[in-house]
């Protein structure tokens, strides 16, 4: 079993590093690239799909709502308040045209009218005053791919330490 998981954590490590090399070969052959708009700040999208969250998206929105930025949530047939949860904070709610997370992405793509989109998990927990690093690094560099880190709370078991691994990996 240790070597299972040794061998794991070696998989984990490489895929990490081969994921970070192929991002910043992103950022260095888009770097040059002049912003559409002519702007240094190019304008964002931020599509949020979410299915039954009304209990851990308000976080999330109140951090949205700091920024100004064209946010979508698009409401995956929930079946508590959600979409209501939402709507009362000002947010555009969209309805999924299909059944998934998946589907809720391509709907909320047909919506989005920033240069840039931002997908985001409605459970995401974001720091205080996060957007500014965020258009900080839109800024300074034109990518055709951005690649953020993700912190997990202190996972509570073999699958959701494995999963933070997995995240971890991606920086």
């Amino acid at each position: 079993m240790n070597a299972l998981i040794a061998t794991l954590l070696i998989l984990l490590a490489l895929y990490g590093m081969l994921t970070a090399w192929m991002g910043n070969r992103v950022l260095m052959n888009a770097a040059s690239r002049p912003r559409s708009n002519g702007l240094a700040q190019p304008t964002v999208t931020v599509l949020v799909p979410c299915r039954n969250e009304a209990k851990r998206i308000e976080h999330l929105l109140k951090a949205l709502k700091a920024w100004n930025a064209d946010v979508l949530i698009i409401d995956d047939h929930s079946t508590d308040q959600t979409a209501d949860v939402a709507r009362s904070k000002g947010f555009k709610v969209i309805e999924n045209t299909g059944k998934g997370k998946r589907t809720a992405i391509k709907t909320g793509l047909k919506e989005a009218k920033g240069e840039i989109v931002l997908t985001l998990d409605a459970d995401v927990k974001l720091p205080p005053n996060w957007w500014i690093h965020f258009t900080a690094v839109l800024a300074q560099q034109a990518a055709d791919l951005y690649l953020f880190p993700v912190l997990s709370d202190q996972p509570k078991g073999f699958l959701q330490s494995f999963e933070a691994l997995d995240v971890l990996s991606l920086m």
